[in-house]
């Protein structure tokens, strides 16, 4: 009988296949990221189909804090909420300011990673009649001042490899179309705050 020989040459190796393996897991990761940020910023650049309405600011931040619950858990973050009970209505859409929330929350969990203190604030109470003020403090690394007048834009981020880049610009772009303001105070090793203004809701007669 005859038999066809395998030319050992020709067979690759378990080193060669386990490289190939990663190479290959590398690059379908980078593409689905690719992709998710495509998305993302389509999805963005549509125009909201919902309309303004009033809502309760309490409900949209336990919302956020739920659905961010297993992150600042599993980093042993204290936190400490305080919305003043008198606090009237916002105007906007309650699921974007959810993803404002969802994202500085995120942000405050990741950077306090490496902290001894980690604690997470959010305030709320009216500022002026017509303004709501919100801050979400952490006690995290901080941002260095140098990078405060670009961590706005779109795809500049701190997080390295890690990060987008689009999470602060979405969330900065989001406040600008309720009429409201963003600012942040930052000191390294020490912490970061984020302070935002948010129109109150008016009812129309």
């Amino acid at each position: 009988n005859f038999k066809l020989k395998e030319d050992p040459s020709l067979v690759p190796n378990k080193d060669f296949l386990a490289e190939l393996q990663d190479s290959l897991a590398t690059i379908e990761k980078q593409t689905l990221r690719a992709a998710d940020i495509i998305t993302r910023i389509r999805n963005f650049s549509k125009p909201a189909s919902e309309e303004f309405t009033g809502f309760e600011l309490k409900e949209v931040v336990e919302n956020s804090l739920k659905l961010t619950e297993y992150i600042y858990q599993q980093k042993q973050v204290k936190l400490e909420v305080e919305i003043a009970s008198d606090l009237p209505k916002i105007r906007g859409v309650a699921v974007n300011l959810e993803e404002v929330f969802i994202n500085l929350i995120t942000n405050a969990c990741d950077a306090m990673e490496n902290r001894t203190l980690k604690e997470l604030k959010i305030h709320a109470a009216l500022d002026t009649p017509d303004m709501v003020k919100i801050e979400v403090s952490d006690t995290g690394s901080g941002i260095p001042e140098k990078n405060l007048p670009n961590i706005f834009q779109f795809f500049f981020s701190t997080k390295g490899s890690r990060g987008t880049g689009l999470g602060l610009a979405i969330i900065y772009q989001i406040i600008q179309r309720h009429n409201g303001t963003i600012k942040v105070r930052s000191e390294v090793d020490k912490g970061t705050t984020f302070t935002i203004h948010l129109p109150v809701w008016k009812e129309t007669k």
